[in-house]
């Protein structure tokens, strides 16, 4: 994958896990995340995005966790 496609590719991915994560489903979105993404920074990315979910209201709504 040349530099120029990375930003195109990590953008579709997200897409992918994001819309899967607010039409709650949310264990596929994170599945389809591991499996597929496959830039060096997967690490990085995954703790930026659950860290950024934790302040959303939407997400906090749709997966309330012993609230």
């Amino acid at each position: 994958m040349t530099s120029v496609d990375e930003p195109e590719y990590a953008a579709a991915s997200l897409d992918v896990l994001l819309r899967r994560l607010y039409a709650g489903q949310e264990m596929k979105g994170w599945d389809f995340f591991d499996e597929n993404y496959k830039l060096s920074d997967k690490q990085e990315i995954k703790r930026d995005i659950e860290n950024k979910l934790q302040g959303c209201a939407i997400y906090k709504y749709l997966y309330r966790r012993g609230n």
